[in-house]
């Protein structure tokens, strides 16, 4: 039953197909595409690595909002965000509506935890921040900008 779920979700997810609009087609596409290379380049033969594409393209998609210029174009290119920002965060949002769909409708447990943090003491470019906060972490990712006092911390311990 377990495995029944997962491969809905994932299928669901790779057949977006026309039933969605551009943002969630182009979004999705996208995710496939970054998810398929990182697991090109992380996984060898006798490895057993656990991550999540998605999770590692929707925490960067949360920075790619304060990317401009070189940075924003870099980011485009290996995270296959192939729509303006608007648009790359508006597929973000339907992608997160659908999955909430799934968790309100099933027997998936579901949860997306993304966070932005920051050293103590230092601060955001204020653009960034009124992005995320107005746009991207309310509407799309339900998240708060963070502090963390990392003073007097090993590296291994900062975030746990």
């Amino acid at each position: 039953m377990k495995y029944r779920n997962c491969l809905t979700i994932l299928l669901c997810t790779l057949f977006t197909g026309s039933v969605f609009s551009q943002s969630i087609e182009k979004t999705v596409e996208g995710n496939n595409t970054f998810a398929f290379e990182l697991f090109k380049n992380v996984f060898e033969k006798e490895s057993n690595v656990f991550l999540s594409p998605f999770s590692i393209s929707s925490a960067l998609a949360m920075t790619y909002a304060g990317a401009r210029n070189e940075t924003e174009k870099q980011m485009s290119k290996v995270l296959h965000f192939d729509l303006n920002q608007k648009n790359t965060h508006q597929g973000f949002f339907e992608i997160n509506s659908e999955l909430k769909k799934y968790k309100s409708n099933s027997e998936i447990e579901l949860s997306i935890a993304n966070a932005i943090w920051k050293r103590e003491g230092s601060s955001f470019k204020k653009d960034f921040l009124d992005i995320n906060k107005s746009t991207i972490a309310l509407i799309y990712f339900h998240l708060k900008a963070q502090s963390l006092s990392m003073n007097g911390l090993r590296k291994t311990q900062r975030i746990k």
